[in-house]
């Protein structure tokens, strides 16, 4: 890991306790050892922590992430896949975060419907 970032939306009109929702941006070799690049990724609570949060998913700094993302059961894990951010290749990462951003600032950013939102099994190098 050599660098890293939070991007965040958040919702003054809160639904059902919901206030947004931040990933972790990581420059690391997350995939492909010695070979850096820029990745997306966010973490959810073990839906058998109890834990509940506001914002979900959501971003975790490098150190809580990795173990997060160890073998074994804990109280948080991945959401979202290790994405690579390619300059060139950012459309689908911008148009993202404007819709999520245009749903917060109009009321309409909701919990995503199933958790995680996309599978994040093997995005990553152990």
């Amino acid at each position: 890991m050599i660098a890293a970032a939070t991007v965040t939306v958040k919702t003054t009109v809160a639904r059902r306790g919901y206030e947004g929702r931040s990933h972790s941006l990581w420059c690391a070799d997350a995939q492909v050892a010695e070979q850096y690049q820029w990745f997306e990724t966010a973490f959810m609570a073990n839906p058998f922590s109890g834990a509940v949060s506001s914002t979900d998913p959501f971003a975790l700094d490098p150190q809580q992430g990795r173990a997060a993302i160890a073998r074994g059961i804990g109280a948080r894990q991945a959401a979202w896949p290790f994405t690579p951010l390619v300059i060139g290749e950012l459309d689908e990462f911008i148009d993202r975060w404007a819709r999520w951003l245009a749903d917060a600032a109009t009321g309409r950013l909701e919990h995503p419907s199933q958790m995680p939102e996309r599978d994040p099994q093997g995005s990553w190098r152990s």
